[in-house]
């Protein structure tokens, strides 16, 4: 198969870089094949497992140099993803469509020094898991809300 796709990002700060926006769009077109029984090739698209376009945004707060507020989001278009039907004994492998999704994540950041970072957070603000049901198998098993808490350091 192959892959082609292209990206644009565009980035403008306000307010002597206390407002920053960002906005980048993404698409990525992947064509995979099939084997016919008599040996040609079947081009196919249909059966994507990663989503075509992309579109990600960012919003950083930052009123003074020891503390910003970053909010992100990210639309991602439908997609298919492969799912076991079967057991794990008798693998029955099918494909689920799974629905476009919207993700949007919230930081604050407090710079102990220009090295040392505490930030506090949560990931995926509108929805509890994205774990999507079909007939009998649950496919695309997304992490859902989630907090947290980290102290990173550059050296």
């Amino acid at each position: 198969g192959h892959s082609i796709g292209g990206e644009i990002y565009a980035k403008k700060s306000l307010f002597d870089d206390i407002l920053t926006l960002g906005l980048n769009w993404s698409y990525v077109q992947r064509k995979s094949f099939n084997r016919n029984p008599d040996g040609s090739l079947t081009y196919t698209s249909e059966f994507i497992t990663h989503p075509r376009q992309l579109i990600n945004f960012n919003v950083l707060f930052a009123p003074q140099k020891e503390w910003n507020i970053s909010f992100n989001g990210s639309v991602q278009t439908s997609r298919y993803a492969q799912i076991n039907v079967g057991s794990q004994q008798t693998p029955i492998y099918d494909y689920a469509w799974l629905p476009s999704v919207v993700f949007f994540d919230i930081a604050g950041n407090y710079f102990i020094t220009d090295s040392l970072r505490l930030s506090l957070g949560a990931y995926n603000l509108l929805d509890k898991n994205y774990n999507y049901s079909t007939t009998n198998a649950t496919a695309g098993g997304l992490p859902g809300r989630r907090l947290f808490v980290s102290l990173d350091w550059k050296f």
